[in-house]
């Protein structure tokens, strides 16, 4: 059993982030292979709606209704990565200036069917349903993946009347009224279970809904697709009671808070698309069942998935979610959203291959089933989180004594 804490980007120095993103910046995207639609998969309604001039969000397979909202285009055909600035305080702002750099796709001006047929996907950083409908395109797995992850929380434009003033013991304060905060809390918490899920082979409707559906998550699996385990699934370790009872001191910390909320959900999205992919492209091979939440057989929802798939496509996707200090931020903008104390910091508990997340500090008394188990392992491990956190400070002091000598070092031997 082993556990480790995980800090927050805060703890990093300024240039450091400054140079990652420098890097990340200038990472250089591979060529995306591009399958247009044939002109005999575009009904007359659909040509005539593109030939006007209007753009959709992904690639428009037979029998699909032509998107609602327009997509500005731009003269080139490639696939641009969304370029990140230096990440903000506050995870929200983190995806909001990703999304101002994104560059959509154009199409082909010679004739009616050239113009259908030059159709490519987009990518927006900010509209989760946009990554997932390009990478599944079937018309079932889509209609099924929004029944059980669609939200109006994702479209919903947090404003001050979503909030009302309290008075509390003679402080003023703002609270969120409880049918937005239940409708963002329920949102999260389908996407965190949606992932546990896939993660364990959990049918919800044969094996038994929340109560029964396991808080981890194998190593295995995350080898498998190398990824980390994700944050979001704090909300089925904790039960996010405490939100509905939060108070701010401003109206713009709660404003705030809304929009923490709605970025955690439409990153997490976008993680549930990269995951996707990355399965689809391992086949029937892959450990992960994302049928299993929909209730689906893992032979069927290959079959169906790989169908549409573009193998070695949406690099834009695989390049955003390949930033690591934006997922640093919205992991802890899931602890932030969860705990009440300022400056939390994660705990990673890996018992017989099975990650578990908890948020330090632990409250007392613990109530949470992440507290729980994370009290019950530290007492297993006879220590506490003071020592735990003072063994990482030594490690990085002598992990950064090492790297500070070791330029010396090699002067020394190329010298000798």
């Amino acid at each position: 059993m082993t556990i480790t804490i995980i800090q927050p980007n805060d703890v990093l120095p300024p240039d450091y982030v400054d140079k990652y993103n420098q890097e990340w910046d200038d990472m250089p995207l591979s060529p995306v292979p591009v399958q247009f639609p044939s002109h005999l998969e575009i009904s007359p309604e659909q040509a005539v709606y593109f030939a006007n001039g209007h753009r959709g969000p992904t690639c428009v397979p037979s029998g699909s209704p032509p998107p609602i909202a327009d997509v500005s285009a731009t003269s080139s055909a490639d696939e641009t990565p969304p370029s990140p600035s230096t990440p903000p305080p506050s995870p929200a702002s983190s995806v909001a200036s990703v999304a101002s750099s994104v560059a959509s796709a154009a199409s082909s001006v010679f004739g009616l069917m050239a113009a259908c047929r030059a159709l490519i996907p987009t990518f927006n950083p900010t509209d989760g349903w946009a990554a997932i409908d390009s990478v599944v395109g079937d018309a079932v797995l889509r209609t099924m993946l929004r029944l059980a992850l669609y939200s109006p929380f994702h479209t919903h434009e947090p404003s001050p009347n979503d909030l009302y003033e309290c008075l509390e013991y003679g402080e003023r304060s703002w609270a969120i009224r409880s049918p937005i905060i239940t409708m963002a809390v329920r949102a999260i918490q389908c996407v965190a279970y949606f992932i546990l899920c896939a993660a364990n082979e959990h049918n919800p409707y044969v094996q038994g809904g929340v109560p029964d559906l396991p808080s981890f998550i194998d190593s295995s699996y995350l080898e498998q697709l190398g990824l980390r385990v994700p944050a979001i699934i704090l909300f089925r370790a904790y039960s996010g009671r405490s939100i509905s009872d939060m108070r701010f001191p401003t109206q713009q910390a709660a404003l705030d808070y809304l929009f923490l909320m709605q970025a955690v959900y439409k990153y997490y999205l976008l993680w549930i698309a990269n995951a996707i992919r990355l399965s689809t492209e391992l086949g029937y091979h892959c450990s992960w069942r994302w049928g299993s939440p929909l209730s689906m057989s893992h032979t069927e929802w290959t079959h169906r998935v790989t169908r549409h798939f573009v193998y070695d496509g949406h690099k834009s996707l695989e390049h955003l979610m390949s930033h690591q200090l934006l997922k640093n931020e919205m992991d802890f903008g899931c602890a932030a959203l969860l705990s009440p104390y300022e400056g939390v910091r994660l705990l990673s508990i890996i018992r017989a291959e099975r990650n578990h997340l908890a948020i330090w500090p632990l409250n007392d008394p613990v109530t949470e089933e992440g507290e729980v188990f994370a009290k019950n392992h530290l007492h297993e491990l006879n220590t506490n989180i003071d020592t735990l956190n003072h063994i990482v400070c030594a490690l990085r002091f002598f992990s950064d004594q090492v790297a500070a000598a070791r330029p010396r070092i090699q002067m020394e031997l190329d010298s000798g």
